[in-house]
């Protein structure tokens, strides 16, 4: 598995809302053991946080947003199924509104120059 971490918030979007962060804990990794690649921002704030994941999972692609309360984790609502899956990184992308594109292109570019 091979995870990479933006580092950064998006351009084009200003947010006020915590530090930009890593995904470490024993307990977050957990949940992208079988994925073979990983490519995230992440901020979080107390107990709280936001970001997005992309990553590829037995050839199919998957998107993630990691919003969350201190109800649960970045990870923990993560959703693997079929109705999640896209067949190429071109594929996600179009599936994305403009608003959410300006949010993970950051990602889909990390996917195609690392990937």
């Amino acid at each position: 598995m091979k995870i990479y971490n933006y580092g950064k918030f998006p351009e084009g979007i200003e947010y006020t809302y915590g530090e930009i962060s890593e995904l470490s804990s024993d307990y977050d990794l957990d949940y992208l053991k079988d994925f073979d690649e990983v490519y995230y921002w992440y901020a979080e704030a107390g107990y709280e946080g936001m970001g997005n994941l992309i990553g590829i999972l037995n050839g199919k692609w998957y998107m993630h947003n990691m919003g969350h309360c201190s109800c649960y984790g970045p990870l923990e609502e993560l959703d693997i199924s079929d109705k999640n899956a896209y067949d190429s990184l071109e594929e996600l992308k179009n599936s994305c509104s403009k608003g959410l594109i300006v949010e993970v292109m950051p990602l889909i570019e990390m996917a195609r120059v690392k990937g």
